[in-house]
C-alpha cells in the first residue's frame, strides 16, 4: 500500500467515546495523523451496542472512500431482544462523485454538488453497466436475515427497500428499538440501523434499492441504487417496476417515521 501523502484522520461515528474525545478524529479534538506516521484508536464502547461506521473526517476525504462498518455485539448476560438471524449483512449506501474530491471541496460554497451515483458496498447499480459489478445477496427462503443498513454519503440521504419484502427495525446506533414493521425506511447522513428481513417469498431475484430524497429521479438514474436479494432456489433474474417509496420531498413522512422509532 502507498504512503499517505496528506494529514488524515479517522471519525468513529457515533461512538460516545466518554472521557474519551481525543479519540473521536473529528478535527479539535483529536489531531489529524502526520504523513508517514502511525496512530492506533483505542476506546471502550461501554453500554453500546450495535451497528456504526467510521470514515475520513477532515478536508472532505470522505468523498474518497475509506469508509467502512463497525459492529459492536453485546455482553452475554444482556439478552438480544429477536432470534439470532441465519447471517448478517453490512450494506454501506453512499452517494458518490466521479470528479476528484479537492477539487470538489475547493467549489463548495460557491455551488451545490449533485452526487454522480449512490452504490451500495461501493459496487454500481444493478444494470447500470454490464461491466461494472452490482450488489448481490444470497439468502435462503424462509430463514431471517439482519441487515446493517448505513448512509456512508456526504451529501444525500436516502429511502431503503426491498421488492415485495417487509423490514423489522431492531436497532439503531447504540441501542436496540421498539420493533416495527416498515415497507421502506428513510436513513440519514451518517445515521445507521439494523433491520430484520424475512425471505418468505417465491425463489428468484428481488431488487433492493435506495432512493435519494429532496430529488428527483427515474428508475433507470445512476442516483437510484440498485442491488438484487437472491434466493439461493432462484431460476430467473430480477424484473418487473422498482418498488415505490414515499415521494421523495415528503418530509412528514421521514419526520412521522423518526418519531415512531423509540
Amino acid at each position: 500500500m502507498p504512503p499517505c501523502l496528506f494529514e488524515f484522520s479517522f471519525n468513529l461515528n457515533g461512538i460516545q467515546q466518554r472521557l474519551n474525545s481525543w479519540q473521536d478524529g473529528v478535527s479539535g479534538t483529536n489531531c489529524a495523523i502526520k504523513p508517514g506516521t502511525n496512530w492506533t484508536y483505542a476506546f471502550v464502547v461501554k453500554d453500546q451496542i450495535g451497528t456504526f461506521t467510521y470514515f475520513p473526517s477532515i478536508n472532505y476525504q470522505k468523498l474518497a472512500g475509506g469508509f467502512g462498518p463497525i459492529r459492536v455485539n453485546n455482553r452475554i448476560v444482556i439478552n438480544v431482544p429477536f432470534a439470532k438471524p441465519e447471517a448478517e449483512f453490512d450494506l454501506l449506501i453512499g452517494d458518490w462523485s466521479f470528479t476528484d474530491y479537492k477539487a470538489i471541496r475547493s467549489r463548495l460554497e460557491a455551488s451545490t454538488e449533485v452526487p454522480d451515483m449512490i452504490l451500495i458496498n461501493g459496487k454500481a447499480p444493478y444494470g447500470y453497466s454490464t461491466s461494472k459489478p452490482y450488489e448481490s445477496l444470497g439468502v435462503t427462503k424462509g430463514k431471517t436475515y439482519r441487515f446493517r443498513v448505513s448512509n456512508v454519503g456526504s451529501t444525500l440521504s436516502f429511502n431503503f427497500r426491498i421488492q415485495n419484502h417487509k423490514m423489522v427495525v431492531v436497532e439503531t446506533e447504540g441501542s436496540y428499538t421498539n420493533q416495527i414493521t416498515l415497507d421502506s425506511l428513510d436513513v440519514h447522513v451518517g445515521q445507521s440501523y439494523s433491520v430484520l428481513v424475512t425471505a418468505d417469498q417465491d425463489d428468484a431475484d428481488y431488487y433492493i434499492v435506495a432512493t435519494p430524497k429532496m430529488l428527483n429521479t427515474t428508475d433507470d438514474s445512476p442516483l437510484v441504487a440498485k442491488g438484487v436479494l437472491h434466493y439461493t432456489e432462484s431460476g430467473s433474474r430480477v424484473s418487473g417496476p422498482l418498488p415505490t417509496g414515499p415521494d421523495p420531498w415528503d418530509i412528514e413522512f421521514s419526520v412521522n417515521q423518526a418519531r415512531s422509532i423509540r
